[in-house]
């Protein structure tokens, strides 16, 4: 890598600040549960799975 890219990352990360942190891992979170949800309901025959419901849409 060049010294301009190198100091355009730096600048990049230097503007993270623990908020933005908090927010990407809170949105990580969120996403870790729906799937972990639908993953539960699949497993106990309460959600179909995508290709049947793309058969029941045609």
């Amino acid at each position: 890598m060049n010294r301009l890219t190198l100091r355009r990352a730096a600048r990049m990360f230097g503007r993270i600040t623990a908020d933005d942190i908090t927010d990407a891992v809170g949105a990580m979170l969120i996403f870790a549960t729906l799937a972990a949800g639908i993953w539960v309901l699949a497993g106990l025959g309460l959600v179909e799975s995508g290709h049947e419901l793309a058969g029941v849409a045609r």
